[in-house]
């Protein structure tokens, strides 16, 4: 009982101790002068973004389209690092890695494809092929094959004669 009077007395005082600390608030002035508004300051009208020369006519979006003091006409397109200028009439470079350039909806040439090693194990089918981790491995039945690996057992079926 005396110990839960400690703990009263204890609380009472330091809440007393906290008021104490804290200034008497003074009055506010009567009426605080007028802030003066600032208008917003108009935007800049729309330019050219920097590394296109003088004259660049835009096309779409990220491609504009200029001609040089050659006479060739260049289409300079916006990258995440700069500008790439590229003459117009070859538009797109051969090989561009994002489009697959000019076998861009065909796919990837036979040649380019990777040796698969192809053995067939009953109505399963095994594959191997290098990585640069190691052989990789993976054995498939035959009713579940992708059409890539249908390729590549026919291809093994055609150059063993079966």
């Amino acid at each position: 009982m005396q110990f839960s009077r400690a703990v009263v007395g204890i609380w009472a005082a330091a809440g007393l101790c906290l008021a104490a600390e804290k200034p008497a608030r003074q009055p506010r002035a009567a009426a605080a002068p007028a802030m003066k508004v600032k208008p917003a300051p108009q935007p800049a009208p729309k330019s050219e973004p920097n590394g296109l020369p003088a004259g660049a006519v835009r096309v779409d979006e990220y491609r504009w389209r200029h001609k040089g003091e050659d006479g060739r006409s260049w289409i300079y397109r916006q990258t995440p690092f700069g500008f790439s200028k590229i003459p117009e009439d070859g538009a797109e470079p051969a090989g561009n890695p994002f489009q697959g350039g000019a076998a861009g909806a065909r796919g990837p040439s036979p040649a380019a494809e990777v040796p698969v090693k192809v053995t067939e194990e009953g109505d399963q089918v095994r594959f191997e092929r290098a990585s640069p981790f190691g052989p990789q491995v993976w054995v498939k039945k035959k009713s579940e094959l992708s059409d890539a690996e249908r390729r590549w057992l026919e291809a093994s079926q055609s150059r063993s004669g079966k």
